[in-house]
């Protein structure tokens, strides 16, 4: 008896888990698994939401608000996130979103990604980050999303690329630097051996050394970036 009476209070809130996930609790990171209540619905949310063969793109305008939405549907394709104010941007931002094939924050005045920020957007095609003011790409910022083709960095505050960066991104086809105030130095060899090691697949565009009269990064010489190294050896 007592076996039955739990099974059926079991039962007895299986409808209201029904109800909850139709409408639902935003998910961690501002993405929401609810059907009928998300950013789209919600007319203060900033935010139009379009579908098209490919799928559903979502557009969200912040007007300097520090918060992303909390309610982004989790089967966009396409997320666009304008002018807001986060300085971080963080690990579980887009838990929930991966069906991503495209994500753009563009002028939300991103300084620093968490490490491995979009490693569980494995199906991402493009990231667009420009616009905002990060100043390093570390390692583990874009490690192993191994269908990324394009990643713009433009207009940020860029100095140093770490040499690994984009080593774990095999489809990895174009890299927009224009705008950024590189330090080229023997800290970034790594980042041009690479360069040179993919050139013929990775198009580095605009990639400027600001310390050497803006020369481009995959024109300078080794003995020039490590003079100082060759000289001490």
């Amino acid at each position: 008896m007592g076996c039955l009476t739990s099974a059926m209070n079991r039962h007895k809130y299986v409808p209201i888990l029904f109800v909850m996930t139709l409408f639902s609790f935003p998910a961690r990171g501002g993405i929401s698994t609810s059907l009928f209540r998300t950013a789209c619905q919600r007319p203060s949310s900033g935010c139009s939401c379009a579908t098209d063969p490919n799928g559903l793109s979502v557009t969200c305008d912040g007007n300097g608000t520090s918060l992303f939405p909390s309610d982004l549907p989790a089967p966009a394709i396409k997320i666009t996130l304008l002018d807001y104010q986060v300085s971080n941007l963080n690990r579980t931002d887009f838990f929930g979103a991966e069906n991503l094939t495209e994500l753009n924050i563009i002028n939300c005045k991103i300084q620093t990604l968490d490490e491995w920020a979009f490693d569980h957007l494995q199906n991402l095609h493009k990231i667009n980050l420009t616009q905002n003011e990060l100043s390093v790409v570390g390692k583990y910022d874009f490690y192993h999303l191994v269908y990324l083709r394009e990643i713009d960095l433009s207009l940020n505050k860029i100095s140093y690329i770490a040499g690994d960066a984009f080593y774990s991104l095999h489809n990895l086809r174009d890299v927009y630097l224009f705008g950024n105030p590189l330090h080229c130095d023997c800290e970034m060899q790594r980042f041009l051996n690479w360069i040179n090691l993919r050139k013929e697949n990775v198009s580095v565009v605009n990639a400027l050394c600001a310390n050497s009269n803006n020369t481009l990064l995959n024109e300078t010489k080794d003995f020039g970036i490590c003079q100082g190294e060759h000289k001490a050896a």
